[in-house]
Order: structure tokens, then sequence, then C-alpha cells
């Protein structure tokens, strides 16, 4: 049974929704009219946005391309010798900027392949775990541009902002997580010798802190509002 569900893949579940949508009924009406929601319910940019990044993202970590390994033999002699603190900048904010523009999981796939082998290499003088928690939790990160995530496309293409704001205030936060992530969440994670689940809990909720403060809702986001 559970085979039969697996291979009809994810697409379906919102499928039979969509259906159920339309034959149930109120006061004569469907709960959803297929023609309106398909020509004012769905942003069709957005879905294009999403569907041509995830294509991309495939592409890049298509084994039978080779982008990756290209990447990883071409990077790899570029960042040997770099000081400790200047790995760690530039793992993090490779990772920052590429999934705005990609998928998280190919950033991930991609930054992880061509830093790990760079990092083991200084056997010790930067932390491992810590690198890979950066790089995974930098990927969830994307927020400044469509491409980044669909939720951010569907943000867009709403009307309720723009892209221009969101790359504003997107770029603003990034920037804010790359600092505080390389300057406090790093070393403090360093520290205390953390393992990777360890360091991932660390530097997820050191970059919050100043965002949260910075916010609306924060003490200096009230003080400078």
């Amino acid at each position: 049974m559970m085979k039969s569900i697996q291979a009809k893949g994810i697409a379906w579940p919102p499928l039979i929704g969509a259906v159920a949508m339309m034959m149930i009924t109120v006061e004569g009406k469907p709960l959803l009219a297929f023609g309106e929601g398909m020509t004012r319910g769905v942003s069709w940019a957005a879905l294009m946005m999403t569907a041509s990044t995830l294509a991309l993202g495939a592409a890049m970590t298509n084994k039978d391309i080779g982008l990756t390994q290209w990447l990883s033999s071409n990077v790899s002699p570029l960042l040997d010798g770099l000081p400790a603190w200047v790995l760690v900048l530039v793992f993090t904010l490779w990772a920052a900027l590429q999934t705005n523009v990609s998928s998280n999981m190919v950033t991930i796939t991609v930054v992880c392949t061509v830093a790990l082998p760079i990092v083991l290499a200084t056997q010790g003088q930067v932390s491992a775990p810590a690198i890979a928690s950066i790089i995974g939790m930098m990927g969830a990160f994307a927020f400044a541009t469509p491409p980044a995530h669909p939720n951010v496309a569907l943000a867009v293409g709403s009307g309720w902002t723009s892209a221009k704001k969101m790359l504003l205030y997107g770029g603003i936060c990034m920037v804010i997580s790359v600092a505080v992530t390389v300057l406090v969440g790093y070393p403090l994670a360093v520290r205390f010798d953390l393992s990777i689940g360890g360091s991932m809990a660390l530097l997820t909720a050191v970059p919050l802190v100043p965002l949260l403060l910075l916010g609306p809702s924060g003490a200096l986001g009230r003080r400078l509002g």
C-alpha cells in the first residue's frame, strides 16, 4: 500500500484536494471554480520561476554533467593555504549567496563538495562539523530573490511587495547573518568543540538574535521606529 502511494509521487495529494474542492458545492457553487482558480488563483510567474530553478539545480548536481566535480577540482587549489578565518568567511558567504539564486539542496551539495575536503586537509585548524553546519544553515537562509525559494517568488508575485524590496531587506538579513555567524557563531562552536548537531543548533540560534532585536517588535526596532 505504502509503495503504491509513494510511486504516485508528491503531486497527487494536492490534485486530489483540488478535485474534491471542485466537486463539493455550497449553495450550488463549487468551493473551487477551476477557471477562476487557474486565472486568478495561480501565480504563474512564480510557478515558472520555481520550476526553472529546480531544473537548473538538477543540472548543476547531475553527475553526468560534472559541474560539481569541476568546481571541486578547480576551486580547491585557489583556496588551499588560506587562513582559517578566510576559509570560514568564504564558505559562509558562498553558501549565503548561492542559496539566493538556486535551491537550498543544490547549494548545500555544491558548497559541501568543495568545502569539506579543504577543511579536513587543514588538520583541525578549521572545524569540519561547524563548517558543515554553517553551509546547511546558510542554505536555508534563502529570502532575497524569487529564485531562492517558492515562498519568496509567491510573495513577489502577490503584489504585496516587490523584487527590489525583497532584495534590499533580504540582502540586509543575509549580511547580518553572515557577519554574526562568522564573528560569533563559529568561534563559539569551536570554543565548545560541538558536534554537527550542536553546531547546527548554536549557529542557527546566534544569527536570530540581531534579527529579532532589529525587527519591528524587537527592542532596538521599537526604539529606532
